[in-house]
């Protein structure tokens, strides 16, 4: 058994080694619990170098996190192979401690992390010292997300073309938050990835706005009530999908107040209008929800379901050539229009209506959305309730209360 003293402030951890000998390591801590857990863990060094036993998990995982400091005395003292004693913290070892603590963060921005994390291990290797990484090592890395990842992950020989600017730029500012926690914790002196450009500037090469033609040629061709309440809440709703599909429930629209009130797993609870042309898709699917049902959506919950592919199946079934981004320019194409109406204040729509084109009721912030050119001359057409403009790029229109109806 190893004993802790103090002298002159710091514990100090006292035990006998193989030969019987009384030892003597400094913790360099005023910590008492820290100096508890350092003294269960150099017990079980004590253990392993005199049985020859295999070190357990939590010991190994302590050792990865210690300063080369007291991994040097440990090797001096023959309790760790000297080869351990140079305080190589891992690449692999760092980013799993990192995910391990990072337990206060949603789980779809651990996702977003997981991405990165991917592409790390991927091109430096699991077991590449962070220590090592330079700074022409990480401009290499950033090269390769620009040019190859993306082969790689899908093993087609005939994908070059890395992955879109923004989505490398995010990536890594991932990789800065990873290198900045071991720099935080003393186990790099510096971030091989501080000088690259992190900064998502948002590329709009790939907007595409989905007309009133293309959305009824879609939900016609949807295969039951679910799928075009999926199709309707992102396209009439502005709805994120999948998270904010999903998590709607069946309490959560109020059909006398005209309100559907959704908790967005990304922005939290909101409020917005229960649209005429959304109520029959809701409807369509509470009145065949059976007792006891929670949610909306139930046939779709799987996260072995990929709806970005059953839509292009969808669309592809409508005889369209599926868009960019399919999503995301469904919700898109939803606030371009209404942020156009809310400008030109056209056919007297309610303020609540209004606050999805800044963005209030689509829970992002005002400059998010696909830009709008005010002058444009489609927005100096008649001004009716039954005639809205289109958008300044191409035709179609779209008005919150004038969608078809599909019966």
């Amino acid at each position: 058994m190893a004993s802790l003293y103090k002298r002159n402030g710091s514990y100090y951890i006292r035990y006998y080694s193989a030969d019987g000998k009384r030892q003597a390591i400094g913790l360099r801590t005023k910590s008492e619990s820290r100096a508890i857990v350092d003294r269960t863990r150099i017990e079980n060094l004590v253990s392993s170098s005199k049985t020859g036993r295999p070190l357990d998990a939590e010991t190994e995982f302590w050792l990865s996190r210690q300063k080369e400091t007291l991994l040097k005395k440990l090797a001096s003292h023959g309790l760790i192979e000297p080869s351990k004693a140079s305080g190589h913290r891992t690449l692999g070892q760092h980013l799993e401690d990192f995910f391990t603590r990072r337990s206060d963060v949603k789980e779809s921005t651990r996702t977003n992390w997981s991405h990165t994390r991917r592409n790390l291990l991927e091109f430096f290797g699991a077991d590449k010292p962070i220590s090592s990484i330079t700074a022409g090592e990480a401009q290499d890395f950033e090269r390769y997300l620009k040019t190859t990842a993306r082969q790689n992950r899908y093993c087609k020989a005939d994908v070059d073309d890395g992955l879109s600017a923004d989505t490398v730029r995010k990536r890594i500012s991932n990789a800065k938050l990873f290198f900045n926690d071991a720099v935080d914790h003393e186990w790099v002196p510096s971030n091989p990835f501080g000088r690259l450009k992190a900064a998502v500037v948002g590329s709009r090469d790939r907007d595409f706005y989905v007309t009133r033609e293309m959305a009824e040629k879609v939900l016609q061709a949807c295969p039951d009530a679910e799928w075009r309440l999926l199709f309707a809440l992102a396209r009439i709703g502005g709805f994120r999908c999948p998270s904010e599909h999903l998590s709607l429930k069946l309490d959560d629209v109020d059909w006398s107040a005209k309100r559907i009130y959704n908790d967005s797993p990304k922005t939290g609870p909101r409020a917005l209008p229960l649209f005429a042309d959304l109520h029959p898709y809701l409807d369509e699917v509470w009145q065949m929800a059976k007792p006891g049902e929670k949610y909306f959506i139930t046939k779709y919950r799987s996260t072995t379901q990929n709806l970005r592919t059953q839509l292009q199946r969808i669309i592809k079934r409508a005889n369209l050539t599926s868009w960019p981004k399919l999503w995301q320019n469904l919700r898109a194409s939803r606030q371009l229009m209404t942020s156009i109406l809310n400008t030109n204040n056209v056919g007297g729509i309610a303020p609540l209506s209004l606050q999805i084109g800044s963005g209030k009721v689509l829970g992002n912030s005002s400059n998010s959305g696909p830009p709008v050119d005010h002058t444009s001359a489609h927005l100096r057409q008649t001004r009716s309730r039954n005639h809205c403009p289109g958008p300044p790029w191409g035709p179609g229109h779209w008005f919150p209360c004038c969608f078809p109806v599909n019966s």
